[in-house]
């Protein structure tokens, strides 16, 4: 069975700017009789930044990315950066 998941890891501010971690959690597992396999990875995707000049979004690779298009895929995002002070 195979298990995919999108985390929003605990934000880290430090200078007046905080970041938020977007992390794809996968989770593989299987049994076949008496054995038990399981595989698990946990990859960075996204982060997302907040500051004095606005709240943006990257990929891995540095390339902006669409806040409204991350808020879609993570529902919780948009509760979170509510959450959290803004500058």
């Amino acid at each position: 069975m195979k298990k995919e998941n999108l985390i929003i890891e605990t934000p880290l501010a430090f200078a007046g700017i905080t970041l938020l971690a977007i992390t794809r959690c996968h989770l593989d597992y299987r049994q076949k009789g008496r054995i038990f396999f399981a595989y698990g990875s946990k990859r960075p995707v996204n982060i997302v930044v907040l500051s004095n000049h606005g709240q943006q979004a990257f990929d891995v690779s540095g390339k902006e990315v669409s806040l409204e298009r991350l808020m879609d895929e993570i529902p919780s995002l948009k509760k979170t950066l509510e959450g959290l002070v803004s500058f």
